[in-house]
Formats: C-alpha cells, sequence, structure tokens
C-alpha cells in the first residue's frame, strides 16, 4: 500500500494517493493499539481489517468498474464488519461492568452504529463526486439516489444480522474466548480493570 501510494504521487493523483495512505493507515490499526495502549487484538478482528481493506484495494484497482456487483458486496461486508465491532465495543462497557447494558439496547446500539458509520460513507462519496473529481483513476461513488438508499439499506439489514449473530455466538462462547474479545477493547475504551467479568 506504500509503494501504490508513492506510485499515484508519481502519477501527480493526489487523490488517488491519500485514498491508499488512509488504508495504509487504517490497516495499521492494531499494531497502533498494541503500542499506544499496550494490548493485543485478537487474531479474529486482524481478518476483519483485512477484510475490509483488501476489498476496498481491489475495488480501487478496477473492480467497480468490471462488476456491477460488486460494490453492493463490499458493502453488505462492510457494514457487517462495523456492526460486529459497534458490538464489542458497547459490549465492553457490560464487560468493565461500567454501565449494566440489556440485550435489546446492545442490539439498538450495534443497528444505529452501522447506520451512522455507513451515512457517514455516504457523505464521503457526495463529497467525493462533488469536490474530489480530480483524481485521475477513481470516478464518481454515487450513481443516483437509489444507489445511496440502496448502501443504507444494507447497513440496516447488516446491522441486524452482524447483532443477532454475535448474540448467540456470545451465549456459546467459552469465558477465555469471550474474554480474549472483549478485554482489549474494554483497556482500549475504558482502561484496565482486573475485576471485571465476563
Amino acid at each position: 500500500m506504500f509503494a501504490s501510494s508513492i506510485y499515484y504521487v508519481y502519477k501527480e493523483d493526489i487523490f488517488g494517493a491519500i485514498i491508499i495512505a488512509l488504508a495504509l493507515g487504517f490497516a495499521l490499526i492494531p499494531e497502533i493499539f498494541r503500542l499506544v495502549y499496550n494490548v493485543r487484538l485478537h487474531w479474529i478482528y486482524d481478518i476483519l481489517f483485512t477484510l475490509l481493506i483488501t476489498g476496498h484495494m481491489v475495488g480501487f484497482m478496477g473492480m467497480y468498474e468490471q462488476s456491477l456487483i460488486y460494490d453492493d458486496f463490499l458493502h453488505i461486508i462492510g457494514a457487517f464488519i462495523l456492526g460486529i465491532f459497534g458490538f464489542m465495543m458497547i459490549y465492553s462497557y457490560d464487560y468493565s461492568e461500567k454501565i449494566k447494558i440489556t440485550l435489546p439496547f446492545l442490539m439498538f446500539f450495534t443497528i444505529l452504529w452501522t447506520i451512522g458509520i455507513g451515512a457517514i460513507w455516504e457523505i464521503t462519496e457526495f463529497l467525493w463526486d462533488n469536490i474530489a473529481t480530480f483524481s485521475s483513476e477513481f470516478g464518481f461513488a454515487q450513481d443516483s439516489l437509489l444507489d445511496t438508499m440502496i448502501d443504507l439499506s444494507w447497513d440496516f439489514i447488516c446491522g441486524v444480522l452482524a447483532t443477532l449473530l454475535m448474540a448467540v455466538i456470545f451465549r456459546r462462547m467459552g469465558k477465555e474466548t469471550k474474554e480474549s474479545l472483549v478485554k482489549p477493547i474494554a483497556n482500549v475504551l475504558i482502561g484496565k480493570n482486573e475485576g471485571a467479568k465476563v
């Protein structure tokens, strides 16, 4: 990704370089957490980060133009992963015993989180189409109002599905596995709490 960013700078495609640089920064989040907060995230987070970044990189390399359904496919995957992250973040507060969270509230927050991040993404696409149109490599991100509403609908659906899936998984998950998933997030968001439960 670093080499790709340099390549786009060489081609004088500043916006292309910015996109790749942002992807690189996003890929370094687990390592940043380790250095700044002295926590190591569970390997499943690395896989989820990799899926998100790889999917967008493949899209930027031409898949968006070659496949009509790739944008929808990637949006579904991305929204589902964001739903999982939202679930884990709010659950970490219950894990740390800072607040007591019921399952309905957990589901409600996760759905709103997924829709909210999706809305920010759609605003970013709108700004891209109307401001950052100087890129020689990337075209319009939004085809129409229908495209935007379909994306937001997928955000809602994936938020619901991610919440239901995580609720089922957490009910059946062992204590050690659950702690390895939740404790690093709790340590980052709330601070270390050795007396926390799972």
